[in-house]
């Protein structure tokens, strides 16, 4: 419950990475193919959007789920860029490490705000975000609900450039992904949108729909895909780090050693798992338009 686990941690990045794709794909079919018309072009399309690719994340914990997302994005945005790289990038070399990945404007686009109320998760994981190297791209936020509010937190935290007056996209969350108080999660949604945070492009990811129950958070997406405003779907998946047919055959193997250590050898039936109590989910939402409050 507190990290998102392996197996739905794959379909939180392959989630971002549709979003990434959607983000850049403004220029994937720019006639001049080079990079240096690639980062030209999306610069000009960016003077009254904020500066670089936001992806927030609401619930740090100990910073897995920050690192899992970060490096996902680090390889695709260094396909992407090795793909548009002009001869001169490279010295003729086709590969790109990270010292010159880190300087170029693709990834130095990108940055994680992940936000975390317990200082002993955020020291611990700003040490595992520093052992991972990632520190230039994740940036882990003190939120303390009674001195601020979240939209003022990621305000103070967020470099954004002046908005445009005929523009109101200047502070948009580009992904966002939620794990943190399980009550919070509509409240928080709802905070968001409200202060324009969320708009018209933003994809949202929500883990522990199912097992924690967030019928709130649920009913309030699909309130808004049939408003048209956003595609939204639950992947189904097991709670993170558990598997139901481990722990059956485990808890047989015990049985089985327990009835072997009784002379009579008494057998009993086999001992089957719910695995309902297992079963859990992410909300994928993509706002298609900006939600009206």
């Amino acid at each position: 419950m507190m990290n998102v686990g392996p197996s739905k941690g794959k379909l939180v990045q392959d989630f971002l990475i549709q979003c990434l794709e959607k983000y850049y794909d403004d220029c994937s079919h720019d006639n001049d193919n080079t990079f240096e018309s690639f980062v030209k072009t999306k610069q000009k399309k960016q003077n009254n959007k904020h500066q670089s690719f936001v992806a927030v994340e609401l619930g740090t914990y100990c910073g897995y789920s920050s690192i899992l997302m970060v490096q996902k994005a680090k390889q695709y945005l260094k396909m992407l860029q090795q793909k548009r790289n002009t001869p001169e990038t490279t010295s003729g070399d086709n590969t790109l490490n990270d010292d010159l990945l880190a300087t170029t404007s693709l990834l130095s686009s990108f940055h994680l705000y992940t936000v975390e109320v317990d200082p002993t998760h955020i020291d611990i994981a700003r040490k595992l975000i520093q052992l991972a190297k990632l520190e230039n791209f994740i940036t882990v936020l003190t939120y303390v609900p009674a001195n601020q509010s979240l939209n003022e937190l990621l305000q103070e935290s967020i470099p954004i450039e002046q908005p445009d007056q005929e523009e109101n996209n200047n502070n948009q969350i580009d992904f966002l992904f939620i794990d943190h108080d399980k009550d919070l999660y509509l409240n928080d949604l709802q905070h968001l949108e409200e202060t324009k945070w969320i708009q018209a492009g933003t994809y949202v990811a929500a883990d522990n729909v199912i097992f924690a129950q967030i019928h709130d958070y649920c009913d309030h997406v699909q309130t808004l895909s049939k408003a048209g405003i956003v595609q939204t779907r639950l992947e189904e998946a097991q709670i993170e780090y558990c598997d139901p047919d481990i722990q059956q055959q485990q808890q047989q193997q015990q049985q089985q050693q327990r009835l072997n250590k009784d002379n009579n050898c008494v057998h009993e039936g086999e001992t089957s798992i719910d695995k309902t109590v297992f079963r859990d989910g992410i909300e994928f939402t993509i706002y298609e338009k900006d939600p009206s409050r």
